[in-house]
């Protein structure tokens, strides 16, 4: 007798988890390639040790930033050779992002409230590792339509869009989201975008739409946090009108 066949709940279920055990072994390396050049490359850490699998196109820096889905650990590493699609990595020193930045208990302020959207997997769960340094309760959305029904449903105190998405683009969203404050009456919501898309007419396109911030991806962790605070504290400077 053939085994039952698993209930479609049960199955999706599986199919989220295998799907995000694939991610977390899966690390992002970014520096400097041939000659100073840029280089980002995916890794697959599953092969074990410092010997990984080159995902997608092009090679791995010859040294640069490494951030590691499964550990949330930053490392400055170089790579020390490639074979094929195999490269060994070596790293020289490690800084964790998965360890909120202390703060004084007695006075901590509440959770900072974030909109992260983001179609990409990876990209969605690099940004989890690094809102993690804040005190914050996160919510994902994958699309510009998921994000606008998010946003009409909660209450957030920065949102982080993507530009290029399936379906309703981040432009797109940005401009539903700031109708949504103006039919409600609601204060404006910093709009942090972070895209791979920084050319100076991109950046013009998502300002014009509504957006308060540009940052690029591969994502700079401190930037962001610095940028993440810089627009929320003069959000409530002017709720205080200091």
């Amino acid at each position: 007798m053939s085994p039952p066949k698993p209930l479609p709940d049960e199955d999706a279920a599986e199919q989220r988890r295998a799907s995000r055990e694939r991610v977390l072994h899966r690390a992002v390396f970014v520096g400097e390639g041939d000659q100073g050049s840029p280089s980002c490359m995916i890794l697959d850490l599953s092969t074990g040790g410092a010997r990984m699998q080159m995902l997608g196109g092009g090679s791995a820096p010859d040294r640069g930033t490494l951030l590691d889905a499964r550990t949330g650990a930053l490392h400055e590493a170089t790579t020390v050779w490639r074979s094929g699609c195999f490269a060994g990595v070596a790293f020289t020193s490690t800084v964790r992002l998965d360890q909120p930045e202390p703060v004084n208990a007695s006075a901590a302020p509440p959770p900072l409230r974030v909109l992260a959207v983001d179609d990409d997997e990876i990209n969605r769960c690099v940004l989890e590792r690094v809102l993690n340094r804040l005190t914050a309760d996160v919510s994902f959305a994958v699309d510009g339509r998921s994000s606008v029904e998010a946003f009409k449903q909660g209450r957030f105190d920065v949102v982080l869009m993507d530009l290029r998405m399936p379906g309703m683009d981040g432009y797109e969203a940005i401009r539903r989201i700031r109708g949504v404050e103006r039919e409600r009456g609601l204060p404006r919501t910093p709009i942090i975008v972070v895209s791979a898309h920084d050319e100076p007419e991109e950046v013009a396109r998502a300002a014009a739409a509504g957006a308060d911030d540009h940052v690029v991806k591969p994502v700079v962790a401190d930037l962001l946090l610095q940028r993440i605070r810089q627009r929320t504290r003069q959000v409530a400077a002017a709720g205080t009108g200091s």
